[in-house]
């Protein structure tokens, strides 16, 4: 991990904290979009803040919403990861003669 990861990471703010779910945000289930389309909203429960239209014959979509719904865990997973990386790094240099 470079600097500049660090940096994007860390500058990634002010978005919708988690946990968000795939549907089920303000209605029961998905809204359905003609015969093979759904809307697939994400949010917090109540609070939609995206939404991904999944086709149902070829599944696409649907994998794009569980990581758009995954993305505050995956923002905070990968803050600590940079933060330990550099830690190790500072105690590896301070380390070297």
């Amino acid at each position: 991990m470079t600097d500049n990861d660090s940096e994007m990471i860390a500058s990634l703010k002010g978005f919708t904290p988690g946990p968000h779910s795939v549907s089920g945000t303000r209605h029961s289930g998905d809204l359905k979009i003609g015969a093979n389309t759904r809307l697939h909203m994400i949010g917090p429960d109540g609070d939609p803040v995206a939404a991904v239209f999944y086709d149902m014959r070829t599944g696409r979509g649907f994998n794009d919403a569980r990581l758009y719904a995954a993305a505050p865990d995956l923002h905070r997973i990968a803050t600590e990861q940079a933060a330990e990386i550099k830690r190790l790094r500072d105690a590896l240099a301070k380390g070297a003669p």
